[in-house]
Order: C-alpha cells, then sequence, then structure tokens
C-alpha cells in the first residue's frame, strides 16, 4: 500500500491529507508523509491568507513532515480513508515515488485531486474527502456544491455579483439542472418546475447554523421564484403582479428589523424561525404569501450576550432622536448593550423599515402606536425597584382599590421617594407610563408592577412583591409586549399578502429558514428546542434520502432488503411519549413546588437504561444531563428549564395592559387583536392537550412543529445546507475543524452514511477497468459480446468475493474495505512491474549512453578536422583579400582625383549658368512689377475720367430741368394775370360767382393755415426731440471724454512695459554679442593652439627627415651594429604616433578659406592631397620601421619619446655629440 494517498486523523484538524509510505502490524499502523494544505495553488486563489490551525499544521509539517498512525488505538477509524486523485496521476505519483522529494510530491498530490460539483460523483465519499472538495471549490469562489439531491452553500463572506444576475435566472429556469454548475437557482426552479408539471406542492428547507447565510438564501430564492413566470403577459395583471411581488420582498426587510439581531456569529442573525408559503394562480403567477414564525428568542429583548445586541428595530428607533422620546437624556439603557451600529446605516434601516410597515398597510396612528409601545419596553427597563421598611399590613375582604394602598408598603418604585436619585426615576416612571397608555392612571400602573393580585372564591388577596419579584414581573410584561407585537406584525403581513383568488392545494412553495443544531458550551432552555426541532428535521430529511437511496439501487437493479441505516425515533420517543422529557417537564411546571433538580432527578429515574441519555459528569451540577443526538452528544444545564416553559405573566398585569389607552396595546391585551386561522388552530390543539394547566412553551413549540411536519409531509421537500467557513466572518478562511462539525450537525455525514449503508463506495463500468484492468488474471481481451457489465463481474470474481460488491446497470457497488483492498492489490502490482520496468530502462538507458559518447567523440574529431582546414583557407583567404584591397585601393585613389577635377569644372560651369539664369530671371520680374503698376495707373485714371464724364451728364440734367420748371412757372404767372384782367370787365353775375370762389378759396386756406399750424407743432416736437438727442451726445461725448481718458492711461502703462521690454531686449542684446566676442577670443586661442600644434609636428617630421638622412649615412659609413640599432630606435621614436591629429590642424586651416562653392572643393583636394603626402610619410615610417631589429620594436619606446619632451632633446643632443665624434673618426676631422 506504499505510495496511496489517504487522510489521517488529527486532533485540530480531525482529518489531513496525507501518503503512505510503509505499513506494519497487518495494515494497523501507518507510516505517512503529511501534505501541504496550503499549496501554492491555493495561496493565490485565497489571497495567502489561511487560518489559525492551517498555519500551525504547515508549521508542523516544516518541522515534522512524517507521523506514525496506530489504527489500534481507541478513537481511531478501522481503515484510513482514500483520497480521491486522478488515476494516471495516482500511478504516475507511485512510480516516481522512489526517485522524487517530498516537495515535488506534495505539489503532485495537490494538482491531481479531484474536485467535482457533485460529491455524489466521488470514487470514495466520506467525511474528509467531502470537506476538502468544499475547501477547494470554497477558495476557487464556488460556494455552491451538489451532494445528490441536497445544495450545500458554504458562505462566501463577500459578494459575487456575478452568481446573481437576471440572465443566470433565466438560464437555470429553462435549463436541466445537470447541465449546469451547482446553484440555489437549480433548486428553486426544480421546485418550480415540479409543481408545474406533477402538480404537487414544493418545499425548500434551508439549514445551518447562525451566520451561514440562511437568510441570504431565502432572499435569493424568493427573488428568482418571484421573477419566474410562464404564463403570457396580460397588461391587465402586470401591475397587480408587481404590487404583489413588491409586497412579497418588502415583507424581508420588516421581519429582519423586528426578529434579527447581532451576535457574536452573525451581524444579521436571525432569532426565529420562519416558514413563508408562496402562493401562485393558476397561470402559475405569484399571488400572495402567508408567514409562520416559530420560537422567538424573547429573552433577547431584557439580556444580551457579550458583545451581541437587542433586536434591530431599537437601534433603528434610538438612531432618529425623534424628541418626543427624550432619547438625548439616555446614553444607555438597561435593556440594550451597546450604542447604534453606526446611525447613518441604523438610520438608513429605518427608513426601509418604515417603507416596508406602509407598504403592508399601516397607517401614521398605528405606526406611531408601534414605536411608542417599542420605546416604552426601553423606558420599562429603566425602572428600578427598591425595598421600603415598613408594617405589613393584609385585608382579606376588599375590593381592588382599597389594596392599593398596602400594595406599596413592602416594594415600591424608587420614583415614590423624595431625592435627587428618585427624581430621575420619577421622570422615568412618567415617560413609560405615557408611552404605553397609563397617563391618566398613573397610580394604578404603579401599583400593578409593585404586587400581584390572588383571587379565590369571592376574596381577592393582595400580595406585595420583592424587588426580585417586581424585576421578574417587570421583565416578563416586556417579553410579552414585544412576542405580542411580532406575532402582531406577522397577522399583518399576512392580512396583506393573503391571495384574494381561490387557493389550490397543489399552486404553494414553502420556504422553511429555521435555526441549526446547536452545541454551545452552555446549553439552556433555548438550545434543547432548536434540537428538538432538528431531531425531527433530521428524520424527514433521513426518511427523504432513504427513499433517494431506494430510487438509485432501484434503477441499477439492484436488492436493497439488507441496508440498515441509523434511525432517530428512540430520540424522539424520548422526548415526546407520555413519560419523556417534555412531558415531566410540562408536569414539573404544574406542580407548585416544582424545581429544575427534581426535573433532572425525575428524568434520570425514568431513563436510566435508555442509550440516548446519561448523567452528565460528577464535576458538573445536579441540573446536567447528556443527550446523544444525530449530530453530537450535548451537555444540557436545566436551571431555569421550569420557568421558562412556564413563561408567565401574571393576569392583574395582563388586564392593566388591555386598559391601556394605546389602541395597538389594548387591541393586543383584550383580546380584539385578530389571528390567522393557522394560529388559531394551533392554540386549539394546544389548549385541549393541555386542558387542566395553562399552555406552557414546551407545548406551544411542539404542537407548531407537529403542524409544521404535517405540512412538509404532504409536499415534495428540496433541501439546502448552509455552512460558516470560518468564525470571524472574513472572505477567504476555511476552518476545517467548524465546518466538518457544521457537515455533523446539518446531517450530510448522516446521510452519507445512509446513502453508502450497505456499499460506501462506488465506480462506474468504464473507470473500473481503466483503473483495475490490471488485475486481470487471464491475457484474453474482453469479447464485445459480453457487455462492460460482464467483463466488470468477471475481474471482480478473479479478486474478492461476489458478496462483497454488486455490479449494477451503470455503477459497481462495493462493500466496506473492498476497494482499498483492490487499491492493496493494485500497488502490489504496479511496484512489482515497475522493478522489471526499471531494470530494462537502466539496460537501456546504459546502451543510448553508450551510443551517445561514441557519437560525441566521432562528432568532436569531424569538427577538429574541420576546424583546422578552415582556418587554413581562411588565411589564404585573407592574404589575397589584402593583395586585392591595395590594388583596388590605388585605382580607386586615380579614379577620385579624376572624378574631383570633373567635379571642379562642372561646379564652375554650374555657378555660371545660375548666375545668368538668375539675372534674366531678376530682370523679368522688374520688367513685370513696372508693366503691372502702369497697367494699374491706366485702369485709375480711366475710373476717374469715367466717374468725371458722368457727374458732368448728371449736373447737365440738372440744369435743363430747373430751366424748364422756370418756364413753366413763368407761364403760370402769365397766364394767372391775364385771368385777372379780364375778371375785372365781366359781369355781376361772374362777380358773385368769382366772390363764391374767393370764399371756398379763403375756406382752403384756413384749411391750409390749420395745416401749417399743425407742422409748425410737429417741428416744434420735432426740436424738442432734436434736443433730447443732442443732450444724449453731449452724455455720450463725456463718457466717451472719460473712455478716452483711461485708454490713454492704458497707452502711457502699455509704452512703459514696452521702453522695459525694449530696455531688457537691448541688455540681452548686449549680452549675447558679449558672449559673441567671448566665443570669438575662445576661436582664436583654439587656432593659435592648433597653428602651434602644426609647427611642432612639422619640426617633429623635418627630424624624422633629419635621422633618416641620418641612418643612411650611419649606414654606409661602416658604424657597428650597437650604434645602429640605437640611431634606428631614436629614429622609430620620432615618427608621429597619430596622423589624424595632422589631418585636424589642415582642415582647420581649409576652414579659413571663403566658404564658397569653388574654395570649398578646393579645400577638399587640398586635404586629398594632403592625405597623399601623409601616405608617402607613412611609407617612409614603415621603411625606417623595418630598419629597426624585431627586438627593439616596441610601442612603449615611441610612446615615450612622444610623451617627454626632456629626455626627446637630449637624446637628439647625445646623439649629435655621437654622431661628431664617429663620422670625425671615420673622416679624420678632429
Amino acid at each position: 500500500m506504499e505510495g496511496i494517498r489517504v487522510y489521517v486523523p488529527h486532533d485540530d484538524l480531525i482529518w489531513v491529507p496525507a501518503t503512505i509510505l510503509s505499513v506494519r502490524a497487518n495494515c494497523k499502523v501507518f507510516h505517512v508523509r503529511l501534505q501541504w494544505l496550503g499549496s501554492n495553488e491555493l495561496q493565490n486563489i485565497a489571497n495567502g491568507r489561511k487560518d489559525a490551525l492551517t498555519q500551525a499544521y504547515d508549521q508542523q509539517i516544516q518541522a515534522h513532515s512524517t507521523k506514525t498512525v496506530d489504527l489500534r488505538q481507541p478513537g481511531m477509524p478501522d481503515a484510513l480513508p482514500l483520497q480521491n486523485v486522478f488515476a494516471s496521476a495516482s500511478t504516475e505519483s507511485i512510480i516516481s515515488s522512489m526517485q522524487r522529494q517530498n516537495e515535488c510530491m506534495d505539489v503532485m498530490a495537490d494538482r491531481s485531486a479531484v474536485v467535482v460539483e457533485d460529491m455524489c460523483d466521488l470514487f470514495h465519499l466520506h467525511e474528509p474527502s467531502i470537506v476538502y472538495n468544499l475547501r477547494q471549490r470554497f477558495l476557487a469562489d464556488n460556494p455552491y456544491t451538489y451532494t445528490g439531491p441536497i445544495v450545500v452553500a458554504v458562505n462566501p463572506y463577500k459578494s459575487i455579483p456575478s452568481l446573481y444576475t437576471k440572465q443566470l435566472q433565466d438560464v437555470y429556469t429553462s435549463n436541466d439542472r445537470s447541465t449546469l454548475p451547482p446553484h440555489v437557482y437549480a433548486i428553486s426552479a426544480q421546485a418550480y418546475n415540479k409543481m408545474r408539471l406533477l402538480k404537487e406542492p414544493q418545499s425548500i428547507l434551508v439549514s445551518g447554523e447562525s451566520g451561514a447565510g440562511k437568510t441570504e438564501t431565502v432572499k435569493i430564492l424568493m427573488q428568482h421564484l418571484a421573477r419566474m413566470d410562464y404564463a403570457t403577459n396580460d397588461p391587465s395583471t402586470v401591475a397587480q403582479r408587481a404590487f404583489n411581488i413588491e409586497m412579497i420582498l418588502q415583507s424581508n426587510p420588516l421581519l429582519e428589523a423586528f426578529g434579527n439581531a447581532t451576535t457574536v456569529k452573525n451581524n444579521n442573525s436571525s432569532r426565529f424561525g420562519k416558514f413563508i408559503q408562496l402562493l401562485f394562480d393558476s397561470e402559475y403567477q405569484l399571488i400572495g404569501a402567508t408567514c409562520r414564525h416559530y420560537l422567538l428568542e424573547k429573552s433577547r429583548v431584557i439580556r444580551q450576550a457579550p458583545n451581541e445586541r437587542n433586536f434591530h428595530i431599537f437601534y433603528q428607533l434610538w438612531s432618529q432622536k425623534d424628541s418626543k422620546f427624550h432619547w438625548e437624556d439616555n446614553t444607555e439603557f438597561r435593556y440594550l448593550q451597546g450604542t447604534p451600529n453606526s446611525e447613518t446605516s441604523d438610520s438608513e434601516h429605518f427608513k426601509l423599515t418604515e417603507e416596508a410597515l406602509k407598504t403592508i398597510g399601516l397607517t401614521t396612528a398605528e405606526r406611531d402606536d408601534l414605536f411608542e409601545a417599542l420605546v416604552g419596553i426601553l423606558r420599562l427597563g429603566q425602572l428600578q425597584f427598591i425595598s421600603i421598611k415598613r408594617p405589613f399590613s393584609s385585608q382579606k375582604e376588599v375590593d381592588e382599590e382599597s389594596l392599593a394602598t398596602p400594595l406599596v408598603d413592602r416594594c415600591d418604585l424608587a420614583g415614590n421617594l423624595h431625592s435627587s436619585a428618585d427624581s430621575h426615576q420619577s421622570v422615568e416612571l412618567t415617560r413609560c407610563a405615557t408611552l404605553l397608555g397609563f397617563t391618566q392612571k398613573m397610580d394604578t400602573f404603579t401599583q400593578h408592577l409593585c404586587n400581584r393580585t390572588l383571587k379565590a372564591r369571592q376574596e381577592v388577596y393582595c400580595v406585595p412583591l420583592s424587588p426580585e419579584q417586581a424585576n421578574y414581573h417587570r421583565d416578563a410584561l416586556a417579553k410579552e409586549l414585544y412576542t405580542r407585537l411580532f406575532q402582531y406584525l406577522v397577522n399583518r403581513v399576512n392580512q396583506s399578502l393573503q391571495s384574494l383568488s381561490s387557493k389550490h392545494s397543489f399552486r404553494e412553495i414553502n420556504l422553511l429558514d429555521i435555526f441549526g443544531f446547536e452545541a454551545l458550551q452552555t446549553n439552556g432552555f433555548e438550545q434543547f428546542c432548536i434540537n428538538y426541532a432538528n431531531e425531527k428535521l433530521e428524520q424527514k430529511f433521513i426518511s427523504d434520502v432513504y427513499k433517494a437511496v431506494e430510487e438509485e439501487y432501484r434503477q441499477e437493479e439492484l436488492s436493497w432488503d439488507h441496508i440498515d441505516y441509523q434511525d432517530n425515533q428512540d430520540l424522539l420517543d424520548l422526548l415526546e411519549n407520555p413519560m419523556g422529557l417534555l412531558p415531566l417537564l410540562n408536569e414539573e411546571c404544574v406542580r407548585p413546588k416544582g424545581s429544575d433538580t427534581s426535573y433532572v432527578s425525575k428524568i434520570h429515574n425514568f431513563h436510566t437504561t435508555n442509550s440516548r441519555m446519561e448523567r452528565a459528569s460528577p464535576k458538573l451540577s445536579a441540573t446536567h444531563f447528556i443527550l446523544h443526538h444525530y449530530a453530537q452528544s450535548v451537555t444540557y444545564d436545566a436551571s431555569d428549564f421550569v420557568e421558562k416553559n412556564r413563561d408567565g405573566m401574571s393576569t392583574h398585569l395582563t388586564e392593566l395592559m388591555g386598559e391601556s389607552e394605546n389602541a395597538l396595546i389594548a387591541s393586543l391585551f383584550s383580546g380584539k387583536q385578530t389571528e390567522n386561522s393557522n394560529a388559531l388552530e394551533i392554540d386549539l390543539l394546544a389548549r385541549k392537550s393541555v386542558n387542566f394547566m395553562h399552555e406552557t412553551v414546551s407545548t406551544k413549540f411542539k404542537t407548531q412543529l407537529n403542524e409544521l411536519m404535517r405540512t412538509i409531509s404532504t409536499t415534495r421537500v428540496q433541501y439546502i445546507r448552509c455552512i460558516k467557513p470560518n468564525a470571524a466572518k472574513t472572505a477567504g478562511l476555511f476552518d476545517i475543524k467548524d465546518v466538518i462539525h457544521q457537515l455533523r450537525s446539518v446531517g450530510i455525514v448522516q446521510a452519507i452514511r445512509l446513502t453508502r449503508a450497505a456499499f460506501p463506495n462506488k465506480l462506474t463500468h468504464e473507470k473500473f477497468l481503466l483503473r483495475f484492468v490490471l488485475l486481470r488474471k487471464t491475457r484474453s481481451h474482453v469479447k464485445m459480446a459480453e457487455g462492460i457489465a460482464d467483463a466488470c463481474k468477471e475481474l471482480l470474481m478473479q479478486s474478492i468475493d461476489s458478496k462483497q460488491f454488486a455490479v449494477g446497470k451503470t455503477m459497481i457497488y462495493f462493500g466496506k474495505g473492498v476497494l482499498e483492498a483492490l487499491e492493496h492489490q493494485r500497488t502490489i502490482f504496479i511496484h512489482r512491474n515497475a522493478r522489471i520496468l526499471q531494470r530494462k530502462a537502466r539496460e537501456w538507458l546504459l546502451r543510448l549512453a553508450r551510443k551517445r559518447c561514441e557519437m560525441g567523440i566521432i562528432r568532436f574529431q569531424a569538427i577538429y578536422r574541420r576546424r583546422r582546414a578552415r582556418t587554413s583557407y581562411w588565411k589564404r583567404r585573407y592574404a589575397v583579400r589584402l593583395l586585392q584591397k591595395h590594388w583596388r585601393k590605388a585605382k580607386a585613389r586615380n579614379c577620385v582625383r579624376r572624378e574631383r577635377a570633373a567635379r571642379i569644372l562642372q561646379t564652375v560651369y554650374r555657378n555660371q549658368k545660375s548666375k545668368k539664369r538668375m539675372q534674366r530671371l531678376c530682370d523679368s520680374v522688374v520688367q513685370a512689377v513696372a508693366f503691372a503698376q502702369t497697367r494699374k495707373a491706366v485702369d485709375i485714371h480711366e475710373q476717374e475720367h469715367v466717374s468725371i464724364e458722368m457727374e458732368l451728364a448728371r449736373l447737365e440734367e440738372l440744369l435743363a430741368q430747373r430751366q424748364k420748371d422756370r418756364c413753366q412757372r413763368d407761364w403760370d404767372l402769365r397766364s394767372s394775370k391775364e385771368t385777372t384782367d379780364s375778371s375785372k370787365v365781366s359781369s355781376p353775375h361772374d362777380r358773385n360767382s368769382s366772390f363764391d370762389s374767393i370764399g371756398q378759396s379763403e375756406k382752403e386756406l384756413m384749411k391750409y393755415r390749420d395745416l401749417i399750424e399743425a407742422l409748425l407743432c410737429e417741428n416744434d416736437q420735432l426740436k424738442a426731440e432734436n434736443r433730447s438727442i443732442k443732450e444724449a451726445y453731449t452724455t455720450a461725448k463725456a463718457s466717451l471724454g472719460v473712455y478716452t481718458q483711461q485708454y490713454s492711461l492704458h497707452s502711457c502703462a502699455s509704452v512703459r512695459l514696452l521702453s522695459t521690454h525694449f530696455e531688457l531686449q537691448k541688455s540681452q542684446d548686449e549680452k549675447l554679442k558679449r558672449y559673441q566676442k567671448q566665443m570669438a577670443d575662445l576661436r582664436e586661442d583654439v587656432r593659435n593652439q592648433k597653428s602651434l600644434y602644426a609647427t611642432e609636428l612639422n619640426t617633429r617630421l623635418n627630424c624624422q627627415k633629419t635621422l633618416s638622412a641620418v641612418l643612411e649615412v650611419a649606414e654606409t659609413g661602416g658604424m657597428d651594429t650597437q650604434s645602429l640599432c640605437r640611431i634606428r630606435a631614436v629614429a622609430h621614436g620620432c615618427v608621429p604616433s597619430d596622423t589624424n591629429d595632422l589631418e585636424g590642424v589642415e582642415m582647420d586651416s581649409s576652414a579659413e578659406i571663403p566658404q564658397t562653392r569653388l574654395n570649398r572643393r578646393q579645400s577638399e583636394g587640398g586635404i586629398l592631397n594632403w592625405r597623399a603626402k601623409t601616405t608617402g610619410k607613412t611609407e617612409e615610417n614603415r621603411v625606417c620601421t623595418k630598419m629597426i631589429p624585431k627586438s627593439y620594436r616596441s610601442t612603449s619606446i615611441g610612446t615615450e619619446w612622444n610623451s617627454n619632451a626632456t629626455r626627446r632633446s637630449s637624446i637628439t643632443e647625445r646623439w649629435k655629440k655621437m654622431f661628431k665624434r664617429q663620422y670625425g673618426a671615420v673622416k679624420g676631422i678632429p
């Protein structure tokens, strides 16, 4: 079994992955190597986050990577669970286990691990494989996983918007579940489709512990179900349907505000169970809903655990700071722990709550009564009770009013005393009574809080209360008031969501958001009831899973009569039987002196032999007992069991609240408030069962739970199990230990055990043959006619007993330990054949290495010979190329010289030609400009001449017209004169007619005078308007003068700015000239330096020539060899080290030539001539160098000669003296 990957028990993480290294003691002792939990892949996915247990485990692996596991120790499993890995990866890891290091194998294990969407597809289905499959999917942001028909939802504690889009909702609605990844949408779509097709009501049960995401999951389901619509969208019903959907969705924030609170595990924890029924019409459109609630945690109203808060609605009201509630006088409340959690957030949630209250139909007056009752509960908690030492008095036969005074003798509110602290209590009492509706009955309210009344026949007994009893009654009143307010809101929600159409039994989908199994450090009455509800649901769950297993075996055509599973009916009998825990608790509540201790003693006496119950450890108190639930054993503390089960409130307080001035409170306690039909039925059933005593909490809860189970039993149930990944409520952290505990609590492990009760493991036919075909004992191939099922059965019959497996139509089921035995045989076979393969492989590798060595030697020899031949070839080729280069250089030099001369001639010719062309162009331009100016002047003259002629013609016409008018006037005067003369000699009749005409003329004259006067008046008006225009013009002229003055000021400023700019520009020009002068001086200095350098270089060349001549004379004179070597060394040191300096000098000197094109060509020619000269000098230097022996040829001598002028001069002087002495000796000169 060496190399097989398994899971081993761990103290902190429950299960950890490991690889078996060796086996001893008949497969009972294993030596394993632990694997890393935080591989590189997972760290990248989870942003490097790991919980504390995982970090500790990784540190443990770094210290000790191996471990010994002994299954013979108590508490250890019978066999180690196998890991789910790919077949090819497992084979490779086994073969490479002998050669690779531990780290490589760990990485291989991580990569070969199987991650599936449906955990029933795992080869090895057990607790560790499930939790590690969930872990890898959680770290990859896949919170949903299938376990058969069950959806396991791991709370990611972050928003993943891509998982909850409307497009994705439509995809899950219209497609099959098997073709899509796991999602809660698949559950809601499956329930909806089955309701339509099978005509059966559906239920979706969402369970999990606080903080696992149950409430959010129910919201997601409701949104998806509200969006589904298979009917035609009739415009007349669209608005009503949208309103119904909005009301259903608005009920969630309202119930959360009044039923949710902040706990250590969850910031929005549901403190009650709710059962929502979504109702659909004949067209399967959502038209209404109803809601039931179970076991509201009303003790939270008066008391909260550390780091927890009361219900959200109290903090939302506090955040509003309404002046009528006097919030400013209180910085803290006894019933509230902490302050509003970020007031802005609570304020925004209050707006949503108020909108929801409006949506369900609460009027403004009803909302005010509701808020006053809630604040009154907080004010009720501020009241304090003290004891007053007065003689006790009692009266037996008096009415209620006469008992008010003695009720205050023993216990009184602090507000009734007279001290500084009591004044504050008096204010609190007044505010509390006002909010609860007792403004006019302050004394009655005060006395009812301090005493209780007992009625016997015709007598009434007044019993004063101690401060402790008064505090208890105050808290009981607060809890009962809040409970009735919550029930009132649920009823109003149901009334607003109630469907008006006829209800069909199958057109409903039920959503159950129930509290999960709880096992805390201290488990009280609330945990007892919660776990009782989970036991009932677990029984339903086991029954449904058993049916699923039965259906699977029937499809595979297997016998299922022998399947046995663990049922929890015995625990339910222990709780519900006539002498069970719940009836005994009710009996203890009826007894006058019933106590928690006597209750625990009774249950131990009656159920001593029951395996589901045992006594607690002697270290604990006598009120502790242990129950073995389906998930785990829980130790309960029965303290306050009896008191919490009674949950009674004094009758006189109920009657008092019924008389409240607050209409809402009065209706809640007077029985006028109507309840829904389901609540009435439950109450009737409860009263029948306990007709001799008051109804207890356990009786109510049991009746409600039985009604719930009856409702669920008539439906087809879908399950969603919510898992909380860590207690820190942080994204990216996966607490393996906590998740395993939750998997056991929600029944996933129990479902797995039931699913695999007879055959724990299963494989498909193809996967089985692919993995275990190596174990066949015959070499014959499988016949096609036999089929794959027969081949699998034949292969199994060769290895194991036929009773330990079952072959179905598509799957093979293995008994307990069978698959592990097959894996062991396969590992042995692989190891045995692996050794043979290794031997053959080593032999083949050695042969291959020898052949490679021989081929390498041959290749090396060939490379050496090739390199030697190539070197010889390149030397010869280089010599030939060098000779060709010199020949081409000489030939090219001659061509360049000829081309240079031709270019000079071409340049001169082009220059002359361009000058002539430019001269002609300039003459043409001058002529064109002159012609254009002349033409323009002529045109202007002609235009003036035409205008003068036109003006002259106009004047002549005007003169002729005036002469014509003058002649016409003369003619008219002459005619009028003749008419006058003729009138003088006319008859009297004519005179009379003339007089009439004169009268008419006078009338016309009067009209003309009137017209003239009107024209004069109009003229005067025009003059007045002209004067006003002149005045306006004068004003405008004055304004223009002001503007002109301002413009002159701006002009002066501009002139000043221009002068300043001119001065700055002038200073910049002066600086520029100064810099130019400095640049000219620098150029002059550089030119002088270059001339000095050229002079020195010429001197060195002359010295070189002289040394060459001297060397020739010395050789012809027969001088000894040593002297000749010295002369040659001196001559070699005088050669110029760098001819580029000379070239630079020549180029600088050529730069002084005027830069015309001709001069540039000449300068280029001069440079080329100088280069030719330099080439000749270089040849001379090369000849001188050849004259020096190779042993004396050193570049350091020349370098030293060029760098040290003093030494050079001294050597020259010595050489002259030596030359004179030797030359004189040869020639006979003294």
